[in-house]
Protein backbone atom coordinates (compact mmCIF):
# COMPACT_ATOMS: atom_id res chain seq x y z
CA UNK A 1 0.00 0.00 0.00
CA UNK A 2 0.88 3.17 -0.94
CA UNK A 3 1.97 5.48 2.22
CA UNK A 4 -0.57 8.22 0.70
CA UNK A 5 -3.46 5.99 0.90
CA UNK A 6 -1.84 5.05 4.71
CA UNK A 7 -2.16 8.60 5.82
CA UNK A 8 -5.91 8.73 4.33
CA UNK A 9 -6.76 5.55 6.81
CA UNK A 10 -4.98 7.16 9.68
CA UNK A 11 -6.84 10.57 9.21
CA UNK A 12 -10.26 8.14 9.33
CA UNK A 13 -11.32 9.16 5.85
CA UNK A 14 -13.48 6.24 3.94
CA UNK A 15 -15.19 3.85 4.94
CA UNK A 16 -14.45 0.50 7.21
CA UNK A 17 -11.82 2.52 8.12
CA UNK A 18 -11.09 0.52 11.28
CA UNK A 19 -11.36 -2.78 9.18
CA UNK A 20 -9.04 -1.35 6.78
CA UNK A 21 -6.68 -0.18 9.28
CA UNK A 22 -6.52 -3.26 11.11
CA UNK A 23 -6.16 -5.09 7.68
CA UNK A 24 -2.92 -2.79 6.78
CA UNK A 25 -1.45 -3.16 10.50
CA UNK A 26 -1.67 -6.83 10.17
CA UNK A 27 -0.07 -7.04 6.73
CA UNK A 28 2.82 -4.57 8.10
CA UNK A 29 3.15 -6.99 10.64
CA UNK A 30 3.44 -9.89 8.85
CA UNK A 31 5.68 -8.10 6.03
CA UNK A 32 7.79 -7.14 8.89
CA UNK A 33 7.99 -10.28 10.45
CA UNK A 34 8.87 -11.94 6.79
CA UNK A 35 11.20 -9.12 6.76
CA UNK A 36 12.71 -10.39 10.08
CA UNK A 37 12.13 -13.94 9.34
CA UNK A 38 13.62 -13.61 6.36
CA UNK A 39 16.82 -11.86 7.46
CA UNK A 40 17.13 -13.83 10.11
CA UNK A 41 16.49 -17.18 8.10
CA UNK A 42 18.60 -14.87 5.62
CA UNK A 43 21.24 -14.86 7.89
CA UNK A 44 20.85 -17.83 9.40
CA UNK A 45 20.81 -19.48 5.40
CA UNK A 46 24.03 -16.80 4.89
CA UNK A 47 25.45 -18.69 7.84
CA UNK A 48 25.52 -22.10 6.53
CA UNK A 49 26.21 -21.08 3.38
CA UNK A 50 29.29 -19.01 4.22
CA UNK A 51 29.99 -22.41 6.81
CA UNK A 52 29.16 -24.63 3.59
CA UNK A 53 32.10 -22.10 1.52
CA UNK A 54 34.57 -22.63 4.10
CA UNK A 55 34.20 -25.95 4.57
CA UNK A 56 34.41 -26.73 0.51
CA UNK A 57 37.26 -24.08 0.53
CA UNK A 58 38.98 -26.59 3.53
CA UNK A 59 38.20 -29.66 0.91
CA UNK A 60 39.50 -27.91 -2.67
CA UNK A 61 42.20 -26.56 -0.88
CA UNK A 62 42.97 -30.18 0.87
CA UNK A 63 41.99 -31.72 -2.63
CA UNK A 64 44.95 -29.38 -4.10
CA UNK A 65 47.55 -30.27 -1.25
CA UNK A 66 46.75 -33.97 -2.36
CA UNK A 67 46.64 -33.56 -6.35
CA UNK A 68 50.00 -31.51 -5.86
CA UNK A 69 51.27 -34.74 -3.31
CA UNK A 70 50.14 -37.33 -6.02
CA UNK A 71 51.50 -35.26 -8.62
CA UNK A 72 55.40 -35.18 -6.69
CA UNK A 73 54.58 -38.80 -5.59
CA UNK A 74 54.06 -39.48 -10.09
CA UNK A 75 56.67 -37.57 -10.92
CA UNK A 76 59.17 -38.88 -8.24
CA UNK A 77 58.08 -42.36 -9.65
CA UNK A 78 58.23 -41.69 -12.98
CA UNK A 79 62.12 -40.27 -12.39
CA UNK A 80 62.79 -43.53 -10.28
CA UNK A 81 61.11 -45.38 -12.89
CA UNK A 82 63.38 -43.17 -15.76
CA UNK A 83 66.70 -43.35 -13.74
CA UNK A 84 65.98 -47.49 -13.27
CA UNK A 85 65.62 -47.46 -17.30
CA UNK A 86 68.86 -45.29 -17.80
CA UNK A 87 70.96 -47.64 -15.19
CA UNK A 88 69.20 -50.89 -17.23
CA UNK A 89 70.31 -49.26 -20.09
CA UNK A 90 73.50 -48.89 -18.83
CA UNK A 91 74.24 -51.87 -17.44
CA UNK A 92 73.07 -53.89 -20.83
CA UNK A 93 75.54 -51.02 -22.76
CA UNK A 94 78.19 -51.93 -20.29
CA UNK A 95 77.65 -55.53 -20.53
CA UNK A 96 77.66 -55.35 -24.47
CA UNK A 97 80.78 -53.68 -24.35
CA UNK A 98 82.20 -55.84 -22.05
CA UNK A 99 81.10 -58.80 -24.09
CA UNK A 100 82.50 -57.00 -27.02
CA UNK A 101 85.64 -56.86 -25.35
CA UNK A 102 85.94 -60.29 -24.82
CA UNK A 103 85.12 -60.97 -27.75
CA UNK A 104 88.31 -59.17 -29.13
CA UNK A 105 90.13 -60.89 -26.63
CA UNK A 106 89.24 -63.78 -27.69
CA UNK A 107 89.69 -63.17 -31.51
CA UNK A 108 93.12 -61.98 -30.44
CA UNK A 109 94.08 -65.12 -28.77
CA UNK A 110 92.48 -67.83 -31.45
CA UNK A 111 94.19 -65.83 -33.79
CA UNK A 112 97.43 -66.21 -31.75
CA UNK A 113 96.81 -69.76 -31.32
CA UNK A 114 96.42 -69.98 -34.75
CA UNK A 115 99.05 -68.01 -35.92
CA UNK A 116 101.47 -70.42 -33.51
CA UNK A 117 99.84 -73.15 -34.73
CA UNK A 118 100.59 -72.59 -38.10
CA UNK A 119 104.14 -71.68 -37.18
CA UNK A 120 104.25 -75.36 -36.04
CA UNK A 121 102.97 -76.96 -38.59
CA UNK A 122 105.17 -74.69 -40.83
CA UNK A 123 108.06 -75.74 -38.82
CA UNK A 124 107.43 -79.29 -38.83
CA UNK A 125 106.58 -79.28 -42.87
CA UNK A 126 110.21 -77.63 -43.33
CA UNK A 127 111.38 -80.71 -40.67
CA UNK A 128 109.95 -83.06 -42.94
CA UNK A 129 111.11 -81.44 -46.02
CA UNK A 130 114.04 -81.33 -45.01
CA UNK A 131 114.20 -85.01 -43.49
CA UNK A 132 113.03 -85.83 -47.00
CA UNK A 133 115.62 -84.20 -48.75
CA UNK A 134 118.43 -85.75 -46.85
CA UNK A 135 116.86 -88.90 -47.37
CA UNK A 136 116.26 -88.18 -50.98
CA UNK A 137 120.56 -87.16 -50.87
CA UNK A 138 121.24 -90.30 -48.40
CA UNK A 139 119.44 -92.52 -51.31
CA UNK A 140 120.83 -91.02 -53.87
CA UNK A 141 124.37 -91.42 -52.78
CA UNK A 142 123.30 -94.96 -52.12
CA UNK A 143 122.23 -95.27 -55.53
CA UNK A 144 125.60 -93.81 -56.75
CA UNK A 145 127.98 -96.14 -54.52
CA UNK A 146 125.46 -99.29 -56.28
CA UNK A 147 125.77 -97.62 -59.64
CA UNK A 148 129.63 -97.10 -58.96
CA UNK A 149 130.12 -100.39 -57.41
CA UNK A 150 128.02 -102.51 -60.09
CA UNK A 151 130.39 -100.39 -62.78
CA UNK A 152 133.43 -101.91 -61.17
CA UNK A 153 131.90 -105.78 -61.03
CA UNK A 154 130.58 -105.10 -64.36
CA UNK A 155 134.01 -104.09 -65.47
CA UNK A 156 135.57 -106.78 -63.92
CA UNK A 157 133.02 -109.47 -65.39
CA UNK A 158 133.90 -108.22 -68.89
CA UNK A 159 137.13 -109.38 -68.84
CA UNK A 160 135.16 -112.79 -69.08
CA UNK A 161 133.26 -111.40 -72.32
CA UNK A 162 133.56 -112.75 -75.18
CA UNK A 163 134.37 -110.23 -77.91
CA UNK A 164 134.28 -110.43 -81.73
CA UNK A 165 138.08 -111.06 -81.57
CA UNK A 166 137.57 -113.91 -78.80
CA UNK A 167 134.00 -115.63 -79.96
CA UNK A 168 135.81 -118.26 -82.08
CA UNK A 169 138.51 -119.44 -79.34
CA UNK A 170 135.49 -119.30 -76.78
CA UNK A 171 132.97 -121.65 -78.95
CA UNK A 172 136.01 -124.23 -79.72
CA UNK A 173 136.41 -124.00 -75.90
CA UNK A 174 133.06 -124.14 -75.27
CA UNK A 175 132.35 -127.51 -77.71
CA UNK A 176 135.55 -129.37 -76.15
CA UNK A 177 134.53 -128.93 -72.44
CA UNK A 178 130.81 -129.72 -72.41
CA UNK A 179 129.01 -128.59 -69.35
CA UNK A 180 125.80 -130.47 -68.31
CA UNK A 181 122.73 -128.15 -67.43
CA UNK A 182 120.92 -130.59 -65.84
CA UNK A 183 122.71 -132.60 -62.89
CA UNK A 184 122.07 -136.57 -63.65
CA UNK A 185 121.39 -138.32 -60.86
Amino acid sequence: MSSLALARLRQGQGRCTQQLLSLVQWHQQQSAAAAVGGAQRGVADQAAAVQFAKQRKGFENNLGELRKQWAKEREEREAAKAAAEAEARAAREAARAQRAQQDMEAKAQRLAEYTQRMAVEREQRLEAKAERLKRAGLRAEVLDVARSERRRQLLRQSTNWITPQTLDQRIKEALDNPVPLHAEG
